[in-house]
């Protein structure tokens, strides 16, 4: 596929806005040419199935830091989680044979104290980066350590100019990421992605659909989830009730029904084969031998069935009840109509267990209503299987459960 280089995607006022199509094939660029990434990283990031720039910017956080409030040493809570902002006073590497690896410590000093910074087994990259004097902002969980000091054990840290950096109070989001990969670099390239391609992803809802449910744009909405604004509740953001997060998931919910309707439509100009010939004998044979009437709802189920059996157009139909309301007799009683005009009638369960419950349930009523069936799952025999599945393709049996077997 032809893609576009990346700095063909800059902003250009003097342009019309891309259409779909544009907007779809450049956020289908791979991942490593986004500004920072290149094929070392780009291979680390395709181990969490982040191949082009549309998964990055769907790579969603799945929990968001408040780090709008960040405290002094002296006032860390054991137990809770805090942030603080510090220089480091003391760096130690200490490498331990039984564990494979280099403890890291560290402490951090501001005006008021002390706390201890630890990583165990502590990646090259992450000793190397650190030096005594650096300022720090970090965030942990507060413990306690076992000479009773107070510790934050691996805790997350960026490196900053200074303590008045305006970029420090903000809420950070958490990412699913890899060894190799730490949450600094999936913040960066989400961040380099939106600033990329942000009017490159697409509205394809219309306005009034977008203002009736309260959304909004699929671009602010990405916007905000990867780089949360500073007034945000917190609280909506790691419940994924936010605004931001039901665009998305109301984006991608309507695209799926629209797809399903599409497909639901171009199958129902496909021919079907009509049983309206049927009249009912078996299925009224059978409601004989029940020990109990159908109720109102499974008589108005069914008989919405047999219309659509007797129509020419292939049956899409989907039957919801609640334990023991009464789904398998009446898919037992409209499979009755498809044998009586000549027909197979084919059951396939989830599970064995549920395969043979049905088997062993129904059997009763084929053999007095003289149908012949079978059962056929994943521990019939081959030589059964073979078997079986000759006489069903003469037409011998009919009425088969089974399991995924039946399709393989």
């Amino acid at each position: 596929m032809n893609l576009p280089r990346r700095d063909s995607l800059a902003n250009n006022s003097n342009q019309k806005p891309p259409g779909v199509r544009e907007c779809l094939r450049a956020l289908a660029t791979p991942i490593q040419y986004l500004k920072g990434v290149g094929p070392k990283r780009a291979g680390q990031l395709a181990s969490l199935g982040l191949k082009t720039v549309e998964d990055l910017l769907y790579h969603l956080p799945f929990r968001y830091e408040d780090r709008r409030e960040i405290a002094k040493i002296s006032q860390a809570v054991l137990g809770r989680e805090a942030s603080f902002v510090g220089r480091l006073a003391a760096l130690q590497r200490r490498y331990i044979p039984r564990r494979h690896g280099q403890i890291l410590s560290a402490t951090l000093q501001d005006d008021t104290g002390s706390i201890d910074l630890v990583w165990y087994r502590a990646p090259p990259f992450l000793a190397n980066g650190l030096i005594r004097g650096q300022t720090l902002l970090v965030h942990g969980k507060v413990e306690r350590s076992m000479r009773a000091r107070l510790q934050l054990v691996h805790p997350d840290f960026e490196i900053i100019n200074s303590e008045e950096d305006s970029q420090l109070k903000r809420i950070l989001p958490v990412y699913l990421h890899s060894a190799g990969l730490s949450l600094t670099f999936m913040r960066k390239y989400a961040a380099q992605a939106l600033a990329e391609y942000r009017n490159r992803i697409p509205d394809r809802l219309p306005g009034t659909i977008i203002a009736r449910h309260g959304l909004r744009s699929v671009a602010e909405a990405l916007g905000q989830l990867h780089e949360p604004p500073p007034d945000t509740d917190v609280r909506t953001f790691n419940d994924a009730s936010s605004v931001a997060h039901r665009t998305i998931i109301f984006d991608e919910l309507f695209y799926l029904q629209l797809g399903l309707s599409l497909r639901r439509k171009a199958r129902s100009r496909s021919a079907g084969i009509p049983l309206a010939g049927s009249r009912g004998a078996l299925s009224a044979r059978m409601r004989e031998l029940l020990p109990f009437k159908l109720t109102g709802a499974q008589q108005r189920v069914l008989h919405e069935i047999e219309n659509d059996m007797a129509s020419e157009q292939p049956m899409q139909r989907l039957v919801q009840g609640d334990v023991g309301s009464g789904k398998t007799m009446v898919a037992w009683l409209a499979s009755l109509r498809a044998i009586e005009q000549g027909f197979q009638a084919l059951w396939m369960a989830p599970t064995e267990i549920l395969a043979e419950q049905h088997y062993g349930n129904l059997q009763k009523f084929t053999d007095r209503l003289g149908i012949s069936s079978a059962l056929l799952t994943a521990a019939t025999s081959t030589k059964e299987k073979k078997s079986l599945l000759e006489q069903i393709e003469r037409g011998d049996i009919q009425f088969v459960i089974g399991t995924h077997a039946l399709i393989q």
